[in-house]
């Protein structure tokens, strides 16, 4: 499985003709908007919307699903620490009991947090990074923060893959991974090989970049222009953003 965010920026719809800073002001609105939604019939409603998105922009169903499986197992434990009531008093034992209403608070923030990371697919996914990290830097976002953003994407792959070539490296020498005293002297001996190769690359990329004039700034070949039609979805996403907000808020509120 392909995890890299831009995995489907070669494609062709309506999303990923869209002007790359009207999109991510437009994707940002929705985000807040799901966000912002309490009750359980709006915040469907936004994640059947996200995963509309996500289908016009190429993303199938079972793409979707593989990743967004591992937010809903980061979120397991919700399940079991929100509808959890212990009760104290003075001479009275302690009392442990179970709520209804943890327990549905704990499916709202679930069902929230994976409308929102399935609208980030369409947001992130439809357009090269560098593209969409220079739509944030034309909107006013520091170039600091999105230098950062960049360079924590590109090199967390390579790190990945240097940690997979000196797991290889481990097993062609025999090394059997467990839990004893050993294997833990090895996995500290890892770590800290990884650390110090990743400090030297990062001082040689520092200087090649510079070498190159690096100033800074993300550089494109191409500006996007503008049109009626991109201005339309934005208006678009906002309406279905506040229809959201408002359906929430007042008809269920």
């Amino acid at each position: 499985m392909d995890i890299r965010l831009e995995s489907h920026s070669t494609l062709e719809s309506p999303i990923h003709r869209w002007d790359p800073a009207l999109k991510m002001v437009g994707f940002g609105l929705f985000i807040l908007a799901l966000a912002a939604l309490l009750h359980v019939p709006t915040i469907l409603a936004g994640m059947a919307a996200s995963i509309l998105l996500a289908r016009a922009a190429g993303f199938s169903l079972t793409q979707v699903a593989s990743r967004v499986k591992w937010i809903f197992l980061l979120l397991l434990p919700l399940y079991l620490l929100l509808p959890l009531r212990v009760t104290l008093g003075g001479d009275t034992p302690i009392v442990v009991g179970w709520s209804k209403e943890g327990l549905v608070l704990a499916g709202v923030i679930s069902l929230r947090a994976m409308a929102i990371a399935v609208a980030i697919f369409p947001m992130w996914g439809t357009a090269p990074l560098h593209v969409s990290l220079r739509a944030l830097s034309a909107l006013g976002v520091p170039d600091v923060l999105v230098q950062l953003v960049l360079f924590t994407y590109r090199y967390l792959f390579v790190y990945f893959d240097q940690f997979h070539r000196m797991r290889l490296a481990l097993a062609a020498r025999g090394f059997s991974p467990g839990v004893d005293a050993r294997s833990f002297r090895v996995y500290g001996s890892q770590v800290g090989m990884l650390l110090v190769t990743s400090y030297e690359q990062a001082e040689r990329v520092l200087a090649a970049m510079k070498s190159r004039g690096y100033d800074g700034r993300i550089r494109t070949l191409e500006t996007p222009k503008r049109e009626l039609s991109d201005w339309g979805k934005l208006v678009l996403l906002a309406a279905l953003s506040t229809l959201l907000v408002i359906g929430d808020r007042l008809w269920l509120g």
